[in-house]
């Protein structure tokens, strides 16, 4: 499979609205084959990734860029704490790593 860090992207406590955060994870192929995968994000209007498709080599590890935009609160919702997901696809297998509280 892909290893995959930091496991966890965590913003902080520090993330304000109208605010882009950026955090970089970094993914490993740690199968003897390569392999081509896509990086999807659960709430795409909130989080982004890029890039969005990867092919690695056995052993090549590729830097993702993860960016979080919080918009402008409203009611309720402004105190919600949000958990995304962000997915590694291919054909043989899926991987999620979880976005910490936000």
């Amino acid at each position: 499979m892909l290893a995959v860090s930091p496991e966890r992207v965590d913003f902080g406590s520090g993330v304000l609205p109208q605010r882009v955060m950026k955090q970089t994870m970094t993914i490993t192929n740690t199968l003897a084959s390569p392999v081509f995968f896509s990086v999807k994000a659960s709430s795409p209007a909130r989080l982004s990734v890029s890039p969005a498709e990867c092919a690695l080599e056995a052993g090549e590890s590729v830097e993702v860029q993860v960016k979080l935009t919080v918009g402008q609160p409203s009611g309720q919702r402004a105190a919600k704490a949000f958990k995304d997901t962000i997915s590694l696809q291919s054909t043989y297998f899926q991987q999620k790593v979880r976005e910490d509280d936000q």
